[in-house]
């Protein structure tokens, strides 16, 4: 069965690859789904990095550094509001096994949409 998101259609079921955490145990035995802070990713383009508003760029010209952390300081304070899940389509994905999933002593959860 197809599910329709944002006019495109995906299969209805996803995958969550995960390794045997706390986090996980309390999700299945609780019933609920664990929302990572994007603060904690590991993942370089993740870290909160904003693009500079092209409506402040002619005012923050002159003085690049400050434009830098002030775009840091509002993506940290945003970011920190927010959790992510990520889900795949893909069930023998090779990174995925081994990234997420605890270089392949986790597992990977079937959810029905």
């Amino acid at each position: 069965m197809l599910v329709k998101i944002n006019d495109r259609d995906y299969d209805s079921q996803i995958l969550k690859y995960s390794g045997i955490t706390s986090n996980l145990k309390d999700s299945i035995f609780k019933n609920y789904l664990w929302f990572s802070d994007p603060a904690d990713f590991n993942d370089p383009y993740c870290k909160g990095k904003g693009h500079t508003p092209e409506s402040l760029a002619d005012y923050f010209i002159d003085n690049p550094t400050y434009l830098r952390n002030t775009i840091q300081q509002y993506a940290n304070s945003v970011a920190s509001t927010i959790g992510v899940s990520c889900f795949s389509q893909e069930e023998d994905n090779l990174l995925m096994w081994s990234h997420y999933a605890d270089k392949h002593k986790g597992l990977c959860l079937k959810f029905d949409m």
